[in-house]
């Protein structure tokens, strides 16, 4: 009746195991993770500094667009600020055409030779 119970499974524990001090386990944890905390927010740091680098680039024109804003009158501004002036000049046209071509009536007419065509039923 003393016998104690048969366990199928049976751990075993490696050397390697044995080796590590685990009474300190929590204050390993706790500094791994600051140190994770610090790789991480170092990596941040780089990413938004690159960001930084990479929005304060100079504006840089190529030298066709150069020629080109040479020849043209710029009413004293510098290429960089005339290119751009001259892009939303462009974009508030093409914007106002769109919006012209939207209120504008739609009377669709067929050429003569699709009015002379020969159709059984209805068409559209």
């Amino acid at each position: 009746a003393d016998k104690e119970p048969q366990y199928s499974f049976h751990p075993t524990i490696s050397k390697h195991a044995l080796a590590k001090n685990r009474k300190n386990q929590y204050q390993i944890n706790t500094d791994w993770a600051e140190a994770r905390k610090k790789r991480i927010n170092a990596e941040k740091e780089k990413v938004q500094a690159d960001e930084e680098k990479e929005n304060q680039k100079e504006f840089e024109v190529s030298g066709r667009s150069r020629s080109l804003a040479n020849k043209m009158e710029r009413g004293g501004m510098s290429i960089e600020d005339w290119l751009i002036a001259t892009d939303k000049q462009k974009k508030m046209k093409l914007w106002y055409m769109l919006e012209q071509e939207e209120k504008s009536p739609r009377n669709p007419k067929i050429t003569a030779v699709a009015a002379s065509l020969k159709r059984e039923g209805p068409v559209g």
